[in-house]
């Protein structure tokens, strides 16, 4: 599923459509995804021919479970219910959990101890709260071009030292340490080197931009912020309304 204005870039356009793509929209209409008056492809015109003649062409492609896949595993009751209301049979959904949430389940029964390890190994002060981020990824997806990237993730570190905290970033695992290691002596923040499900549960306020970590904050019940700089839609957390959302 495509979420937000700011497509992927794994989706072909079909603003200019080759001879190619319009037989391929022809003679295979369900490839063709439309969202917000524009037409996608998820796989090229070549590879769907490629596909369809090995045999592997998929019905619905932009649908995660509805594939040749014997069983579709679920990490909640509302990911499998979102799943099958759109289109996956329930016979494939199995609820399985997710090691995360286990991991967070451990963290949480012991956050006092997780917190003051943290105070310590970061040298922060105990008196101030502790506002964890997960920085966006937008440049390692492909959606930003470094320069701009770069400038949104220094944007958020300005703004939050004016509420006197403690800051701890958390970088995804695409993101490398050594291109944003000089964050800590710019910014007064410090850069995790623990998972973030590990010690979410201490932070007192956690910044986000969409992600699955989100879910993680809320049910850890701490503050969440979901910062939208980029104009997504964010269909998918529409239905946690305890959560705040910030755009420019």
């Amino acid at each position: 599923m495509v979420m937000g204005r700011k497509k992927s870039p794994i989706y072909q356009s079909l603003g200019s459509s080759s001879l190619l793509v319009h037989y391929i929209m022809k003679r295979f209409p369900q490839q063709v995804l439309e969202y917000e008056g524009e037409r996608y492809l998820i796989y090229r015109a070549g590879g769907i021919l490629a596909l369809h003649r090995l045999g592997m062409l998929l019905d619905r492609p932009y649908l995660t479970g509805a594939g040749f896949s014997d069983y579709v595993c679920a990490d909640s009751k509302y990911d499998m219910e979102e799943r099958i209301k759109a289109g996956v049979s329930s016979q494939r959904m199995v609820l399985v959990g997710d090691y995360s949430l286990d991991a967070l389940w451990a963290a949480y029964n012991n956050r006092q101890v997780v917190k003051q390890g943290l105070l310590a190994r970061y040298e922060m002060d105990p008196a101030k709260k502790i506002v964890l981020v997960a920085m966006p990824q937008m440049a390692e997806h492909g959606y930003l071009p470094w320069e701009e990237h770069i400038e949104y993730i220094e944007k958020i570190l300005k703004e939050i030292p004016g509420f006197d905290v403690n800051v701890l970033v958390s970088l995804h695992p695409k993101m490398k340490l050594s291109e944003y290691q000089y964050l800590e002596e710019k910014f007064p923040c410090k850069i995790l080197s623990e998972r973030l499900f590990d010690v979410l549960p201490a932070a007192d306020i956690f910044l986000s931009k969409a992600s699955s970590t989100i879910r993680w904050g809320v049910v850890c019940d701490i503050d969440v912020i979901l910062f939208d700089f980029w104009g997504f839609d964010l269909l998918s957390y529409e239905y946690l309304d305890c959560i705040d959302v910030v755009r420019p």
